[in-house]
């Protein structure tokens, strides 16, 4: 009886240890190839931001020609050339954190684009955060002094975003987390 119970455990330690070892080879061997497409996919997002257009086979050569990366301090941003300021902003929606791209005009206060590399929104409700007629109207508005969240009413202000129904705290933690990441933008290169 014993030495069933003690083949039974060894038998569940080995089959463990080959599993293990199984997972991590696979971690091993994905690693580099997820971190290379998490690259790519925010080379073709800062692409998109810029209005740069590219093809999947050019992607890395059309961001280095046209993109330039700018460090200050612990601070980095990108400059398109049409001189437009390309920075990240991320923060908590309702359900997790939310990560996107925030464009904007030489004159710091025009938002030309905002972006959203991820997030983890409920779909058909907070993940409409990624949709076009959603991200479409922050161009053109003017983020000075901060953007707002028409409530109940259409925007109608030049500040102002239609918030998205069934999905206000995460319109309200999108806005602002850019009103947030503009802020820190102008102060880190302004001075």
């Amino acid at each position: 009886m014993i030495k069933e119970k003690l083949k039974s455990i060894m038998f569940i330690l080995i089959l463990g240890s080959i599993c293990t070892a199984m997972l991590l080879g696979i971690k091993a061997y994905t690693f580099p190839i997820i971190a290379h497409l998490k690259e790519m996919n925010f080379k073709a997002t800062v692409l998109a931001s810029a209005g740069i257009s590219y093809r999947e086979e050019n992607l890395a050569e059309v961001f280095t020609n046209n993109i330039k990366e700018v460090r200050n301090k612990d601070f980095i941003y990108y400059l398109s050339p049409d001189n437009f300021y390309i920075f990240t902003f991320y923060g908590r929606g309702l359900h997790g954190i939310i990560e996107g791209l925030v464009t904007l005009n030489f004159d710091f206060e025009t938002i030309e684009a905002i972006r959203i590399i991820s997030h983890h929104e409920t779909p058909g409700l907070g993940s409409r955060i990624t949709e076009v007629s959603f991200l479409s109207q922050f161009k053109k508005k003017k983020a000075s002094p901060k953007l707002l969240l028409a409530l109940r009413r259409k925007a109608d202000e030049i500040n102002e975003i239609d918030g998205i129904s069934g999905a206000t705290i995460t319109s309200g933690a999108l806005i602002k987390m850019i009103n947030e990441s503009v802020e820190n933008f102008r102060k880190i290169v302004k001075g």
